[in-house]
């Protein structure tokens, strides 16, 4: 491995942590918000794909203008980025032609 890859591999990972703990921490600042308009609505524990739509179309409900879905979505478009840049600079794409 040269060494611009493990330069990228390790930019890659870096941006990979920052963006899955900001995500994480976004979307406890949306639970918090709709509980806060809705006591009790959404339990802490046990997230699953329809908790979070549901959880999503409550914050819609009570902030129409608000931003942080899209900014949770960017995070994760960003998240999937570095991991192909990983991927690329560990060389899984090097055998594909």
């Amino acid at each position: 491995m040269s060494g611009v890859r493990i330069a990228w591999l390790i930019c890659s990972i870096a941006c990979l942590s920052a963006a899955g703990i900001t995500s994480t921490v976004i979307h406890q600042k949306i639970w918090w918000m709709v509980n806060a308009k809705e006591p009790g609505r959404f339990d802490s524990l046990f997230w699953y794909a329809s908790k979070t739509w549901k959880l999503y179309a409550a914050y819609r409900l009570y902030y129409p203008d608000g931003r942080l879905i899209i900014f949770n979505y960017l995070l994760i478009g960003i998240g999937l980025v570095s991991v192909l840049n990983t991927a690329w600079a560990i060389g899984l794409f090097s055998k594909i032609h």
